[in-house]
C-alpha cells in the first residue's frame, strides 16, 4: 500500500546527505511524489499530510554542532540548535486517517507557499428548504445562540468596526435569496447596519431565478444556454426587465424601513440606481452563435459611483445595461460585482450565494481561508482559466462530470451538487479577477441569517475567505541564504538582543528557516522551531536596518504564525530581553517559564533570563485578522 494513501508506510530510499546535514529519507507517495522528512515538494501540491515520529535508534546529527550547543544560550526570539536523535518517518495518509494513531501523529506543512491540495476541496450544495426551516424551527425566536455576552462580543468587534469604516465593499446577491422573505430581510437589515456602521456598499441583485420562472410560467421555449451563457432574445430581455425592475423596488422599499423593532420607526437608507453607472455593449458572435441581447460591461463610472457612496447612498446595480446607442442589454451581475469592485478599488467583494458552502473532504468543516494560489489551484482542477476573458463562467454540468470522473470523484452523480460546485466556480473564478484588480479579499458567504455580519465583525467569521498574498517574497531558507542571515543578525548579536551564532550552527537550522528576499537577497529573517505536538518557537527574527519600518517584520511574524497553524501548532512562544514591547502589540502575552514546553524548559538559560512571552492561535481565521490590519497599514 505504499501509493494508494492510506495502506501503510510508502516506500522509502535514502536521500544523499548534505555536509554537516542529518541522513534523511524519502518516501515514496506513487511513481511521480516524493515526501523528504515531513517536507512536501510542489510537485506534490499539498498543503497538510499526516507525519508520525518513530524511532530508529540510528538516527545521525552533526556531533561538532551539538557540542557548539553547550556553550550557546537563547536571546530575543532565539535558541539553541537542537537535532532530533532519530530521522523522521512520513507516512502520507492525507486521504485516510486512522483515528486510533491520531494523537500520536502531527501535520507537516508544505514550508514554502503552503498550498491547499484542491483534490481535498469538496462543495456542499445549498440545504433543501425543508432543511431550512427544520433548522429555524430549532432556534429559539429565530435567533441563533452566540458565544460569549453581547458585551463581549461588542468589545471584539471594534477593531473591525474602526478598519471597515469608510471603506467600499461590493455585495452581490444571489437570486434565489430573493424568493425567501425571511432571508431576504434579515439580509437587508444586515446591509442597512453596516451602512450605518460607515461602510460604502454597492449591492448587485441577480435576477436570474425570477427571468427563468417567469419565462416557464408564461409558457416560453426554456433558455438557451451556449457555453453556459444565456442566449437572450427580445422576449427574455423584456423578462429581464421586468424582474431587475422588480428586485430594484423590493430592496429599495426594504432598504427605506430596515432595522425596524417594536416601537421604533427603523432606519431609511438611500438607495440609488440608474443608468449612469455602468454602460455595456452586445458581446455579439462567438463561434458562429449570435448572443443578441446578452451584453457585456463595457465601462464603470466609477467617478460618479464614488461620489453617491460619499454623500452616504447605497448603490444599487442590477443585470440590465444600457449601450450609448440607446439599446438594453442583459449582463452577468456576477461578472459587473467583480468589475465594479476591481474599478472602484473595493475592500472587499462579498459574494451572498443561495447556500452553498466550502468545505475540507478531510474534516467536513468550512474551508475557512484560502490563499488568491489557492483559487488559482482549485479552478485549474477543474479546467478553467480564470485569464480567458472570453469565459465568463464555469465549464457546463457535463464537463465537470467528466472530470470529476477522471479524479475518481462521486460528487458530480449528484446533480445539486454538480451544480453547486459550478456556481462556486464561477465565483471563485470572478474572485481571483478581481482580486488581480487591486481588490484586497473576496468572501463567499450563505445568506444565513447574520452571516455577513459574523463574517465581517467577527475574527472566526461565516464563510469563505479568499485574500490575496503578501508572502511572495517569503521562501524556506536555502544553503546560499546562510550568509545573508548572518549579515542580518549580527547587528542585533552586537547589541546584546540575540546570542552569537557561528555559520554552523546556522547550516545546522536552516530546516526551521525562512527569509524575505529581494532580488534573492534576504532582507529579513525567522525561523520556528516546533516543540512537542502543540508548541513552536518564533526565533531569529531579524530585518536590514534599511527596509525597517515597511512593515516586513510583521509579514515575517506573520507568515510564521500561519506555518505553525497549518502545521497543527497554536501556540507560539518568544524569548525576549529587550524587544518584548513589539511583540505585546501584536497579542503576545507574558507567561511564567513553566508554561513551556518540558524540553525548552531543560535548555532555558538562567543567566540569560529572558522573559517568555507566547500567544495562541486558534485557527487560521486568526491570522488573516491580522493580515488584513497589516494590509491597510502597508
Amino acid at each position: 500500500g505504499g501509493g494508494g494513501g492510506g495502506g501503510g508506510p510508502p516506500l522509502a530510499t535514502e536521500w544523499p546527505r548534505a555536509p554537516g546535514r542529518r541522513a534523511t529519507r524519502v518516501y515514496q507517495y506513487d511513481k511521480n511524489m516524493f515526501v523528504q522528512d515531513g517536507e512536501v515538494p510542489s510537485s506534490i501540491g499539498s498543503s497538510l499530510y499526516e507525519a508520525r515520529q518513530e524511532d530508529d535508534g540510528g538516527g545521525e546529527f552533526d556531533s561538532e554542532a551539538q557540542e557548539e550547543v553547550a556553550e550557546g544560550g537563547e536571546g530575543d526570539g532565539d535558541t539553541p540548535v537542537i537535532g532530533p536523535t532519530s530521522p523522521q518517518r512520513a507516512y502520507l495518509s492525507s486521504m485516510a486517517v486512522d483515528p486510533n494513531t491520531r494523537s500520536s501523529t502531527r501535520k507537516i506543512a508544505y514550508r514554502s507557499s503552503m498550498p491547499i491540495n484542491p483534490r481535498l476541496i469538496k462543495v456542499l450544495p445549498p440545504p433543501r428548504k425543508s432543511e431550512v426551516e427544520a433548522g429555524r424551527s430549532e432556534s429559539v425566536g429565530g435567533k441563533v445562540a452566540e458565544k460569549g455576552t453581547f458585551v463581549d462580543m461588542f468589545r471584539s468587534s471594534s477593531p473591525y468596526i474602526q478598519s471597515h469604516r469608510g471603506e467600499v465593499m461590493v455585495i452581490h446577491v444571489n437570486s434565489g435569496v430573493m424568493d425567501d422573505e425571511a432571508l431576504f430581510s434579515a439580509l437587508i437589515d444586515d446591509l442597512a447596519l453596516i451602512k450605518l456602521l460607515g461602510v460604502k456598499p454597492v449591492l448587485v441583485v441577480s435576477s436570474r431565478q425570477q427571468v427563468e420562472d417567469r419565462l416557464a410560467l408564461e409558457g416560453h421555449a426554456t433558455c438557451k444556454y451556449y457555453n453556459n451563457h444565456r442566449i437572450t432574445d427580445a422576449q427574455t430581455l423584456k423578462t429581464v426587465k421586468e424582474c431587475s425592475g422588480l428586485a430594484r423596488s423590493e430592496v429599495e422599499a426594504r432598504m427605506s424601513r430596515s432595522l425596524r423593532t417594536s416601537g421604533t420607526a427603523g432606519t431609511a437608507v438611500n438607495v440609488v440606481s440608474g443608468n449612469f453607472f455602468f454602460t455595456a455593449q452586445p458581446i455579439g458572435v462567438i463561434d458562429g452563435v449570435d448572443y443578441q441581447y446578452t451584453g457585456d460591461v463595457r465601462k464603470i463610472d466609477a467617478k460618479n459611483m464614488r461620489a453617491r457612496l460619499d454623500a452616504g447612498d447605497v448603490v444599487l446595480l442590477t443585470s440590465v445595461g444600457y449601450g450609448a446607442s440607446g439599446e438594453s442589454y442583459y449582463v452577468l451581475t456576477a461578472d459587473l460585482a467583480a468589475k465594479c469592485a476591481g474599478a472602484l478599488g473595493a475592500s472587499k467583494l462579498v459574494w451572498i450565494t443561495a447556500g452553498q458552502t466550502i468545505v475540507s473532504r478531510n474534516t467536513g468543516e468550512i474551508l475557512q481561508s484560502m490563499r488568491l494560489s489557492d483559487a488559482k489551484a482549485f479552478l485549474h482542477h477543474y479546467g478553467v482559466d480564470w485569464r480567458d476573458r472570453k469565459m465568463k463562467s464555469a465549464p457546463p454540468l457535463a464537463r465537470l462530470k467528466e472530470i470529476s470522473s477522471n479524479l475518481t470523484h462521486v460528487d458530480m452523480l449528484d446533480e445539486r451538487v454538480g451544480h453547486a460546485t459550478a456556481s462556486t466556480l464561477r465565483l471563485c473564478r470572478h474572485s481571483v479577477t478581481a482580486l488581480e484588480a487591486g481588490v484586497r479579499r473576496a468572501h463567499i458567504l450563505t445568506p444565513s441569517s447574520g452571516d455577513l455580519l459574523r463574517e465581517l465583525y467577527t475574527c472566526d467569521g461565516a464563510g469563505t475567505l479568499i485574500s490575496r498574498d503578501m508572502y511572495d517574497s517569503v521562501r524556506p531558507a536555502e544553503d546560499g541564504d546562510v550568509m545573508g542571515i548572518l549579515d542580518l543578525i549580527q547587528p542585533l548579536i552586537d547589541k546584546g538582543i540575540l546570542v552569537s551564532r557561528s555559520h554552523l550552527q546556522l547550516q545546522a537550522e536552516l530546516d526551521n528557516a525562512y527569509v524575505q528576499v529581494r532580488d534573492d537577497v534576504p532582507v529579513a529573517c525567522g525561523m520556528l522551531i516546533p516543540y512537542g505536538l502543540d508548541h513552536a518557537e518564533i526565533s531569529c527574527l531579524a530585518v536590514n536596518p534599511r527596509y525597517r519600518g515597511k512593515g516586513r517584520g510583521d509579514i515575517m511574524l506573520t507568515y510564521l504564525e500561519r506555518v505553525a497553524v497549518t502545521s497543527g501548532i497554536h501556540n507560539v512562544f518568544v524569548l525576549s530581553t529587550q524587544t518584548m514591547q513589539w511583540f505585546q502589540e501584536r497579542g503576545f502575552n507574558e507567561v511564567d517559564l513553566e508554561s513551556l514546553p518540558e524540553s525548552r524548559q531543560a535548555i532555558y538559560n538562567h543567566r540569560r533570563g529572558s522573559k517568555v512571552y507566547m500567544k495562541h492561535l486558534r485557527s487560521l481565521r486568526d491570522v488573516d485578522a491580522e493580515e488584513h490590519f497589516l494590509g491597510q497599514k502597508l
